[in-house]
């Protein structure tokens, strides 16, 4: 069956997600996520166009852009084509990044807007990156702490534009838009045509997989044995208790359950670099041995590679 043609409207804003090929993880590390906030201050800059919110997940990333000289679709393909080239040089892999086709919305009016900025911008709170709205506003991956003036803003986003729906006032729409968050983060977030998010699923090259439930089994298992609560497994929780129990799932979960460094990465909320280290870290711990684990890989009802 033919695909719709995308409707081309260079005036007025679009809501764009691009997402990881049977959504996989897209982001591996700080690295990544830069190089793909550098590439999109070249190109939207130079083409005129203004970005009013924007948002990097584990698999996927939104942008809400008002295109300029250039038409969205060539935008887009010049984006995630030098994106994908350097992301798959970097990790060693081949083949496609991303879904073949971005999807997009019309945003309809000002009030549209309004809301895709707090839909957005809530994306981090929502998936569990970030643990409140607070931390949000220090979060350097999306654009709601430029906003607030609380991080330095990415040169590609239209932070003044923006701010205008909030008032007129910097003070006033400051203390608006934090209203707006919190107002939306209170009801639940609301549906977004586009798609709903989902976890991130599988390494970079590998099949996609659902979370694994023995996870959750073991990440149980080690803060008994540690004797941590689950809310210390969080990388700015740096207690040598908190840090033990994070080497000890970084090993468990990569040679034991054999997931990938990227799938514990986005579990336990680090870089696969901080993974990769803690693995051996976990590996030399007198008491790793005792921690049985059943590999994944012998689960009737694991699906198979490909």
């Amino acid at each position: 069956m033919p695909r719709k043609a995308r409707v081309v409207a260079p005036d007025l804003a679009h809501h764009v997600m691009v997402r990881g090929i049977e959504r996989r993880i897209i982001f591996c590390d700080d690295v990544d996520r830069r190089d793909l906030l550098d590439r999109l201050a070249r190109i939207l800059c130079g083409s005129g166009a203004r970005c009013y919110a924007w948002a990097l997940m584990p698999n996927h990333f939104h942008l809400v852009l008002q295109p300029g000289n250039v038409p969205l679709s060539r935008l887009m393909a010049r984006i995630n084509t030098g994106y994908a080239r350097c992301f798959n040089e970097r990790h060693e892999r081949a083949g496609h990044l991303c879904q073949d086709r971005f999807k997009s919305r019309i945003v309809e009016d000002a009030t549209d807007l309004a809301g895709l900025v707090r839909y957005v911008h809530l994306n981090p709170l929502a998936g569990g990156i970030v643990r409140s709205l607070g931390a949000l506003e220090r979060y350097p991956w999306c654009g709601y702490g430029g906003l607030l003036g609380r991080i330095a803003a990415e040169p590609f986003h239209s932070v003044a534009d923006t701010m205008m729906l909030f008032g007129e006032v910097k003070e006033d729409s400051h203390g608006r838009l934090r209203e707006w968050m919190e107002d939306g983060w209170s009801r639940g977030l609301p549906p977004e045509s586009l798609e709903p998010d989902e976890p991130a699923r599988g390494e970079p090259g590998e099949a996609a997989r659902p979370r694994p439930a023995r996870w959750e089994s073991v990440v149980d298992t080690v803060c008994e044995h540690v004797g941590v609560t689950r809310a210390s497994l969080r990388p700015e929780v740096r207690t040598p208790p908190a840090s033990r129990a994070r080497a000890l799932l970084a090993h468990l979960g990569v040679q034991r359950l054999g997931l990938g460094v990227c799938e514990v990465a986005a579990l336990l909320g680090m870089s696969a670099g901080a993974v990769s280290r803690a693995v051996a870290r976990g590996g030399a711990l007198p008491d790793c041995e005792g921690i049985e684990v059943r590999s994944l890989h012998d689960d009737p009802d694991r699906p198979p590679r490909a």
